[in-house]
């Protein structure tokens, strides 16, 4: 299903002028936003690799268990393999269908917030990553009013969260939409708030489960938590219940866009760029951007909400120096 033609202007229709309309339409601004948001990250991003930061981060004195090194490489591999797969398809759709697909936005929107993957660590730190993982340490601290102490030591292990953000969006969307398709099949008067309570629940679990995956296989830990909404509390796998129920309304939010723009061409963020009075080439541009935009704007929300429980968790977490904020202290007695 082709979910964003092109409308077809005529040659002489960019000389026109543009409507006053045209301009207060929704996508201009979500573009503008997408703008703004893309220029910050190029610079965190541009100035922590041209700082001293961008070097390896250590596993410390405490030697990193087999089971946690076999685990580390084989999500980073997972996570690859699934980024190329999510790639390939989004590039032959875009190619079949003539122009760049809905699936192919929604995976640039993905990667487009992954420089915001540790924002949760911005006033205290929460997520503590396995250093032991490829990585280059962390632009953390390039990013501006940073307060947390952990932007130094904290390390992001670029391979397996780029690949995590590539088809992260894209799995999620595609279940979103297909428990909601069976849903209206079966009840045609669901309605909008119907399908958003189905998905928040329905991501929400398999938020945990990948989480859950994830943390006991020790690619990262949770150092800071909220004792009466967290399970296995005091342990390196203690788990917050809050953390998937924000990202499944996160996921829930981006996939009913993928829904609506499956049903009626455009999602409501890009309506109106069919109006517009540009290229196609200048269009796609606005919509990436618009996608950006929005995809940005939502994560900071719901970074929002992990700060505001953070502020009632109790930690750190007494963990091995591989995953601790400064691994060159002595060996930390962890409750495992």
């Amino acid at each position: 299903m082709r979910t964003n033609q092109n409308t077809g202007m005529d040659a002489g229709h960019a000389s026109l002028t543009v409507p006053e309309t045209v301009v207060r339409q929704p996508v201009l601004w979500w573009a503008g936003a997408g703008a703004v948001f893309l220029a910050l990250q190029a610079y965190v991003l541009l100035s922590w690799v041209l700082s001293p930061d961008f070097a390896s981060r250590g596993t410390g004195v405490d030697p990193v268990p087999a089971q946690v090194r076999t685990s580390a490489w084989i999500s980073q591999f997972n996570s690859v393999v699934a980024f190329l797969v999510c790639a390939i398809y989004c590039v032959r759709r875009s190619r079949r269908e003539g122009c760049l697909t809905w699936d192919a936005l929604l995976m640039i929107g993905g990667l487009s917030v992954c420089w915001l993957d540790t924002a949760i660590n911005y006033f205290r730190s929460v997520v503590l990553y396995n250093a032991y993982m490829l990585n280059w340490g962390s632009w953390n601290a390039h990013i501006p009013g940073w307060a947390s102490g952990s932007a130094h030591p904290t390390p992001e292990p670029l391979v397996f969260v780029t690949g995590l953000y590539g088809w992260w969006f894209l799995l999620f969307s595609a279940v979103f939409c297909g428990v909601a398709r069976r849903l209206e099949l079966h009840w045609p008067r669901i309605g909008v708030l119907g399908l958003v309570l189905a998905g928040v629940v329905t991501l929400s679990l398999l938020d945990a489960l990948l989480e859950l995956i994830f943390v006991f296989s020790g690619l990262y830990a949770y150092a800071a938590v909220v004792p009466g909404w967290t399970l296995w509390l005091g342990t390196v796998h203690q788990f917050p219940l809050y953390g998937p129920l924000i990202l499944g309304v996160l996921c829930t939010i981006v996939a009913m866009l993928r829904y609506g723009a499956r049903k009626q061409r455009y999602s409501f963020v890009e309506r109106g760029s069919d109006e517009l009075p540009v290229s196609a080439p200048v269009r796609t541009a606005i919509r990436i951007l618009a996608i950006v935009g929005f995809m940005n704007t939502v994560f900071v929300i719901a970074v929002f909400a992990h700060w505001w429980i953070g502020s009632h968790a109790e930690g750190p977490l007494p963990v091995p120096s591989y995953l601790v904020l400064d691994n060159a202290d002595s060996t930390f007695n962890c409750v495992t």
